[in-house]
């Protein structure tokens, strides 16, 4: 063989030999990365979990998660007893309030772990920090939760409610058990606004409680599990033990079913507007095979903090509950024994979960109904409402305030939420900063899809008939001759008519009452759609009518004399 023959077979079986070894390496199984999830290239198995009978769910769920390859666990952090701290200040604040922010700022000890950051008082002693990062990291890394959050745990007295907002969680280091905790843990892993009673049912399953019998009535009012159904202030003792049961069986069996991988995403869907959805699917179908079939609300709800008691969501706006809010329309309005059910039903305070869901759900469909109707521009889901406390509000300002540059309403009463949503829809329209015309449109509308507002404006007109020496007279008369139903949507613009030639007001001295009896008047005239496209469009009077504003407000006032003049005048009936 020639030295060229031999050459070229050696260089045949080095090329083999390294085809060989790079098929090898292409067909073996790469590492995991830290962290991650392993349920998409493997078989998902169902998860024992603990039963009735009283096993441990510690155990379970040590051998049924779906964990990571050892590769992976090697990579995480499992020795917490020798952590490396460093000193920062850290600020946080409990926003969408812009007259009083609650907010601490300390300096605080912060370590990262396993992608996680923890932040401790400097007074609280480092062993105990490493035991709380030890207690949540077993537990987390048990069952697979992956993610990037932050805890923040405080040693202040002032802070005396635990805050969830943005992926991070503060709270009292020796304010929550162990299950609050956790369940806070899981807030802000999938979001401040996921379910409260699914991530409460979780953090009990990894905390290995025991699975109590749970109660399942057709007339249950708190199947939405959601953090109000965990509040003392809607619900007792009894009925709150048994929403925690209901929550640990729905844990249990959804994990037990789908893995601890799907229930994880569905608790971060349960807090999502765009997903809810299927959470609430979800548990409907758990409810349906324990044989009931309840109607889920759609409302979200987060912890409020130390300003709020609740925060709420909902596709149209977002509202805070100031702690110790009361709707100051309850004690005005609802005294007497006639509406003592009604008040059940709409008052806001302590009051019963399905009363408050009943009021809020309304409101959520009223402003779809609003949103329909005006159609001026895309919305935004950025509208804050503040339900203040009414020892912080102006007085001046009666029920509420919308203010324009940060999009906020401010309320001490529900009753005039819908002027203010209002105003908060028209306020951009240019030729509306005239007072009476953005107030007048107001008013007008702010009774056309407001169930809430009308049954008290309904109310007031007859109340007046009874209570109002000036205008008792002409009240009672006005409902008689009407024969019927005081109807707000279909007789408040008339009465307003009333009210204004009665008191002889202008739209300038009365721009609420005034202004929307004019705007009622120019629709019966000239249409609802034509007055609208006037007024919020194109602001070109030419397109309604030849005539001038002046000319217009002289032809009302006309008007209002010859369909009130058999009406006596306040000024003719003794002021």
């Amino acid at each position: 063989m020639s030295k060229n023959m031999f050459l070229l077979l050696m260089l045949s079986l080095f090329l083999l030999c390294g085809c060989g070894q790079q098929t090898e390496a292409v067909t073996t199984p790469q590492m995991e990365t830290a962290g991650a999830r392993t349920e998409s290239t493997q078989p998902q198995t169902e998860t024992p979990l603990n039963s009735t009978e009283g096993e441990s769910s510690t155990s379970a769920v040590e051998e049924s998660t779906t964990q990571a390859s050892e590769e992976t666990k090697d990579a995480l952090v499992t020795d917490f007893s020798d952590l490396e701290y460093k000193n920062e200040k850290i600020s946080f604040n409990e926003k969408k309030s812009n007259y009083e922010d609650f907010s601490v700022t300390r300096q605080m000890q912060s370590v990262s772990v396993n992608g996680r950051t923890y932040c401790f008082d400097t007074n609280i002693p480092e062993a105990d920090c490493n035991e709380r990062i030890r207690f949540t990291e077993e537990l987390l890394m048990k069952a697979g939760v992956t993610g990037e959050f932050r805890i923040c745990l405080y040693n202040v007295v002032k802070m005396k409610h635990t805050y969830v907002e943005n992926g991070s969680l503060y709270g009292r280091m020796d304010h929550m058990s162990d299950l609050e905790y956790l369940t806070g843990v899981l807030l802000a892993a999938y979001g401040e606004f996921t379910n409260y009673g699914m991530a409460y049912g979780y953090a009990a399953l990894l905390l290995g409680e025991e699975i109590p019998e749970a109660r399942y009535p057709e007339d249950w009012d708190y199947y939405d599990l959601n953090l109000l159904c965990f509040s003392p202030d809607f619900c007792d003792e009894e009925e709150l033990n048994n929403n925690k049961a209901i929550a640990l069986n729905f844990a249990s069996a959804y994990v037990k079913k789908h893995g601890h991988a799907v229930y994880q995403d569905l608790l971060k869907k349960s807090g999502q507007l765009e997903t809810a959805a299927i959470a609430r699917e979800a548990l409907a179908d758990h409810y349906k095979s324990q044989g009931v079939e309840p109607e889920l609300s759609p409302l979200l709800y987060a912890l409020g903090g130390t300003t709020y008691s609740h925060v709420l969501q909902c596709e149209y706006a977002t509202f805070y509950t100031e702690r110790d809010f009361k709707d100051i329309n309850y004690d005005i309005i609802f005294d007497t024994e006639d509406w003592e059910d009604l008040t059940k039903e709409m008052y806001y305070g302590k009051t019963s979960y399905k009363s408050y869901r009943k009021v809020f759900e309304g409101l959520r469909m009223d402003m779809k109904q609003y949103q329909d109707f005006f159609n001026l521009y895309p919305y935004r889901n950025s509208l804050s409402v503040i339900l203040i406390y009414n020892d912080h509000f102006n007085p001046q300002t009666m029920g509420g305030y919308y203010f324009s540059a940060p999009h906020q309403i401010y309320l001490t009463s529900l009753y005039s939420f819908s002027h203010e949503y209002v105003h908060s829809l028209i306020w951009h329209s240019p030729k509306t900063g005239v007072q009476w015309v953005q107030e007048g449109l107001t008013r007008y509308y702010q009774r056309r899809f407001s169930s809430y507002a009308n049954v008290l404006y309904a109310w007031s007109v007859e109340a007046e008939a009874i209570y109002n020496e000036k205008m008792r007279d002409v009240s009672a008369r006005y409902l008689e001759t009407l024969g019927r139903p005081f109807d707000p949507v279909q007789d408040g613009g008339e009465y307003l008519n009333l009210v204004t030639y009665f008191y002889d007001f202008t739209v300038y001295d009365s721009p609420y009452e005034a202004g929307a009896a004019f705007i009622h008047y120019l629709i019966t005239e000239f249409g609802e759609r034509e007055v609208l496209d006037y007024f919020l469009v194109h602001h070109d009077l030419s397109r309604l009518t030849d005539k001038s504003m002046e000319e217009l407000m002289e032809e009302w006032k006309n008007y209002l004399e010859e369909r009130f003049k058999d009406y006596e005048k306040a000024g003719n009936a003794g002021g």
